[in-house]
């Protein structure tokens, strides 16, 4: 599990470098028009978050490994996910199709509301816990 994690971040990074310079590299020789290397760019953050958001859920303990995490904690990690990849393609398809001057606040928005609920559902999560005298595993 551990180098898979690598091996997608560095297929990341190799995409990331190589759409950067090709985006930049149209825009000057006008072949695209100027906001498309900045919107391509951001789409492809946005890409990413979604992307590392549907891995999470992947990597839940099974209860068979002896070291197992609780029911809530593994919802937990479902819902983190799911936030995430929401969020994640939210502000790609922000970046997609809003005007420039508003794709900014309107992602930074979609991303704000999703983290903000990711904060909530751990606060949540960690008092009901705390109710129930459960250690968090």
């Amino acid at each position: 599990m551990f180098w898979k994690s690598i091996l997608s971040s560095i297929i990341f990074a190799l995409l990331f470098a190589p759409a950067a310079l090709g985006l930049k590299w149209a825009a000057a020789h006008h072949i695209v028009s100027g906001d498309i290397p900045v919107r391509g760019m951001e789409m492809l953050m946005g890409l990413l978050i979604a992307f590392y958001g549907n891995a999470i859920p992947k990597t839940l303990q099974h209860l068979r490994e002896g070291r197992s995490e609780s029911g809530r904690v593994q919802s937990l990690r479902r819902t983190i996910g799911w936030l995430l990849t929401v969020g994640g393609l939210g502000f790609a398809a922000v970046w997609a199709s809003a005007p420039l001057s508003e794709a900014v606040g309107w992602s930074m928005a979609v991303m704000g509301t999703a983290i903000g609920l990711i904060v909530v559902s751990i606060v949540w999560t960690h008092m009901a816990q705390r109710r129930t005298g459960q250690p968090a595993r």
